[in-house]
């Protein structure tokens, strides 16, 4: 019945690498393969992570990043 009431979390692997952006001179090697996926319920509102090595530590940083993301929007989770 409101935003962050309901909250889905997936995770996803790709089989092609995806660049890191950057505004920089020096090209990066860095690459993305993974990715934490928030769908909000009410709102359909879909927060993407993107994430170099599937840990637990970037999973956090992950959650932490969608909170964040929420806490400035002013929606509750």
């Amino acid at each position: 019945t409101a935003p962050g009431q309901w909250v889905s979390v997936d995770q996803l692997e790709s089989t092609t690498l995806g660049f890191i952006g950057q505004l920089k001179e020096k090209l990066t090697t860095q690459r993305f393969q993974y990715g934490t996926v928030f769908v909000d319920h009410y709102s359909r509102m879909t927060y993407v992570y993107l994430q170099r090595r599937l840990t637990s530590n970037e999973t956090f940083q992950a959650k932490r990043a969608f909170e964040r993301n929420c806490q400035i929007l002013g929606v509750k989770v």
